[in-house]
């Protein structure tokens, strides 16, 4: 349709469509909904006035979207529940395309009408949390929201007529990379409508007509001065930071739950609850992490586990640049919570992802609010339940929290209570910290442990590849042996079978030598009492080696164990000539279903030179590693205290 001028049906007044893709208008006469067609225009009815909530745009602003321009035609006044919630339609002037636009939690949202290729499905099989395909888009979404709602008021021109208190139903959706998307269900009496976009990045939107400063359209205006109001029980002040976005304020002194979405404190009951006294005051300005806030709302909540009653803190932020955030206080412990889109994280139980990373499902909780004070965004109430699983990977947390008819995601950081003080400029000291937080850093990281064990193998290694390239392995002397021709349990006492080698000589410094016995035992056992005689002093080193092999067949299955060779490691013994006296013996051990073992095995022996036996290295390497075993340990007592902390088993 193009642009044209008439009266109003409903006061006789001049209204004008100068948008091409308007189809109704509201009358800025008398507030009439007008809706035309192709023949003449009509009267839907009288609009409510429109309820204060300080927009960021306004009808006939310009801005730029995309590099685009747009003009903002007009604006919806729809109730989703929880307060007033504000929808530009705009139009881009380039195309004549229209689009909405939408704000919340301090972020932008831009949405397009889609036709869907195939029917969209019921507004019924559609809950918070559920995730799919929906005809007409692309990947996967989440239901963020499922609720219903109901048209305040409206002003300017709308791409459809605008019936005075319509209801109606709807679901938003979350996408991957901000995808953002709307189902219009209407009454159902139409098929519903489907808008596609995603939230907006900072610099999207920007060079606003007018003055009026918004995400990214030049830089940010100075903190606004609260609005200090009087509680209509009490007549104590009660501030609101953020009055475009305040629901719900609970006044600090008398416990009065008040209502601010008409842009005036309304008392709605008290709350019986005890007075909540916060350690960090409201109104509280300064930074955190890096972000500049103020402490605007309070509450406490708290979760049932095994009759016991477990309650932690949440403070309510506001950022001028980054919108709400929460400072959660349990036990001492602060961590900054963010909100994220849900279609960001990808859930794969009992893990999800988010921003690249991995985080374990930890704890559980219906949670309850217990206390309330201070200024919120939605319509808060004591005694509202919400269920949230918090997932893991210190020091960050991914939450979700879902209600009958919401689901939201957020990601949360520790911080350190004093670094949260010392940003805030409070002068008190910080709660005391108890146990261990959930996200907590544990300060017996194994990155530097395994690094000390990393050096300590490394040392490990270079020392037996300097002692083996120094002095490489050479066989001292070898040799057969005379073996008894009959089975016994010990060698010979007349020593008729024992047997001296040829002299061998250990140079250098004292040296460890491995001896080496290799016979063919089967099912027999071979060990042999040795000594080490050196012939300068005549002191003889003694020691024993052996080796064994068995088989034979249990159960109808073959089996064997044992091995037909041994050694032994003889250490630090003394430069010097020396001979190896042996004195051998052989015991025969048949098996059911094995060899006899009944004949006279053979052996040899075998001296070599320079090796370093196991124990060796085992006291060295435990030496090594004692401080890699130190942190583990430590590090291990840290994430048990932590998991004090789940309800999962």
């Amino acid at each position: 349709m193009s642009a044209f001028a008439t009266k109003c049906p409903s006061c006789g007044g001049p209204i004008e469509f100068k948008l091409g893709s308007s189809n109704a208008l509201i009358c800025p006469w008398c507030r009439a909904s007008v809706l035309r067609s192709d023949r003449d225009v009509r009267n839907l009815g009288i609009v409510a006035d429109l309820v204060p909530t300080s927009p960021d745009l306004n009808v006939g602003d310009r801005a730029t979207i995309f590099g685009r321009e747009i003009v903002v035609g007009g604006r919806l006044q729809l109730d989703h529940g929880r307060g007033p919630w504000d929808e530009w339609y705009i139009e881009q002037t380039a195309s004549g395309q229209w689009a909405w636009l939408a704000k919340a939690q301090g972020h932008w949202y831009f949405s397009e009408p889609v036709q869907p290729p195939a029917p969209i499905p019921a507004w019924e099989h559609l809950g918070p949390g559920q995730r799919g395909a929906i005809p007409g888009l692309q990947g996967q979404w989440v239901v963020a929201e499922r609720g219903q709602s109901r048209l305040l008021s409206a002003e300017g021109e709308l791409p459809f007529g605008a019936v005075p208190g319509e209801t109606g139903r709807f679901v938003d959706l979350s996408g991957e990379n901000g995808g953002f998307a709307s189902l219009d269900y209407g009454d159902g009496s139409e098929p519903p409508r489907l808008y596609a976009g995603r939230r907006l990045e900072a610099g999207e939107i920007s060079g606003i007509s007018g003055g009026t400063t918004a995400m990214g359209a030049g830089p940010a205006s100075a903190p606004k001065e609260a609005q200090r109001l009087r509680c209509p029980t009490c007549g104590s002040p009660v501030d609101i930071h953020v009055p475009e976005s305040t629901e719900r304020a609970a006044c600090g002194h008398c416990n009065t739950l008040l209502d601010y979405s008409q842009g005036r404190l309304q008392a709605l009951r008290q709350l019986e609850q005890a007075r909540a006294e916060p350690d960090i005051p409201l109104g509280t300005s300064g930074t955190i992490a890096g972000e500049k806030v103020t402490v605007i709302g309070y509450m406490v909540r708290s979760t049932r586990i095994d009759f016991v009653v477990y309650s932690w803190r949440e403070y309510l932020l506001h950022s001028a640049e980054k919108g709400y955030l929460w400072l959660v206080e349990d036990n001492g412990h602060f961590v900054l919570v963010r909100p994220i889109d849900a279609g960001a994280v990808k859930q794969s139980m009992p893990v999800v992802r988010y921003d690249g990373k991995r985080f374990v499902r930890f704890a559980t909780a219906q949670a309850v609010v217990e206390k309330v004070v201070g200024e919120f965004y939605w319509r808060v109430e004591r005694g509202e339940e919400a269920y949230l699983e918090d997932y893991t990977a210190p020091p960050r947390v991914v939450s979700m929290e879902r209600t009958q008819t919401e689901q939201s995601w957020s990601v949360g950081e520790h911080v350190d209570a004093k670094e949260v003080w010392k940003g805030l400029g409070l002068t008190t000291r910080p709660p005391t910290q108890r146990g261990v937080g959930i996200v907590q850093p544990n300060p017996h990281r194994l990155a530097p442990g395994c690094a000390v064990g990393g050096l300590a193998a490394a040392a490990l290694m270079a020392m037996a590849v300097g002692f083996t390239a120094s002095h490489p392995k050479s066989v001292a002397v070898e040799g057969a042996l005379q073996m008894p021709p009959t089975s016994g349990a010990a060698p010979d006492q007349s020593g008729a079978y024992a047997m001296m080698t040829p002299p061998f000589s250990i140079p250098g410094g004292p040296q460890v030598v491995r001896v080496e016995l290799d016979t063919n035992a089967s099912n027999q056992y071979v060990g042999a009492n040795c000594a080490l005689v050196n012939q300068a002093t005549n002191e003889a080193v003694q020691f024993y080696v052996d080796a064994g092999q068995y088989s034979g067949v249990s159960g109808g299955e073959s089996w064997s164990e044992g091995s037909q060779s041994g050694s032994t490691y003889v250490d630090e013994l003394p430069a010097g000539d020396y001979v190896l006296r042996v004195d051998p013996f052989w015991t025969s051990f048949p098996q059911p279903g094995g060899p006899p073992g009944m004949y006279t095995p053979q052996a040899s022996i075998r001296v070599e030179r320079n090796e370093r036996s196991p124990f060796t290295f085992m006291v060295a390497l435990l030496l090594l590693l004692l401080p890699v075993g130190l942190i583990f340990a430590r590090h291990h007592g840290f994430e048990t205290k932590r998991k004090e902390n789940s309800n999962l088993s």
